[in-house]
């Protein structure tokens, strides 16, 4: 799902940061889609490895980090994380998005979906679209400022 609302809400030219990369499939896609900057984080070193050599191997550029970029911002922010972790960062999200810029979070099971609904929304952000698979859900958000 995360995949197809990136294809959806990604413009040329965006900056795009990918939290929680694993292996980096969303920051090669929004290379491939047009995006202009991508950048790719995860806390976990051997995704930062796997994402890089996933990048070099599709021939996409864009810098694989450990370190949230906090003091940088992007028009679309994506989060393929679990709904605890997604909860617990959503200041920090709210952070790194742009005014009026694009927050796309997956990996929510269906009933924790309205608890990350409102701490998203409760750091600054509107809902703009639910999509489900199963028991899985996926929301984008507009962050306040346009």
């Amino acid at each position: 799902m995360c995949l197809i609302l990136l294809e959806e809400y990604l413009n040329a030219g965006d900056s795009i940061a990918d939290i929680g990369t694993g292996s980096g499939i969303l920051s090669i896609a929004a290379s491939k889609l047009g995006a202009l900057s991508v950048l790719s984080v995860d806390n976990d070193p051997l995704a930062v490895k796997i994402a890089s050599e996933n990048a070099r191997i599709n021939m996409v550029s864009g810098d694989v980090t450990d370190q949230f970029p906090f003091g940088k911002t992007f028009d679309l922010v994506l989060a393929n994380i679990i709904a605890d972790t997604l909860i617990q960062m959503a200041g920090s999200l709210a952070s790194i998005t742009k005014d009026g810029g694009i927050l796309i979070v997956s990996g929510v099971i269906d009933e924790r979906q309205n608890d990350v609904r409102l701490f998203i929304e409760g750091a600054g952000f509107s809902s703009l679209e639910t999509r489900t698979q199963g028991e899985w859900v996926a929301l984008v958000f507009r962050r306040a400022g346009i």
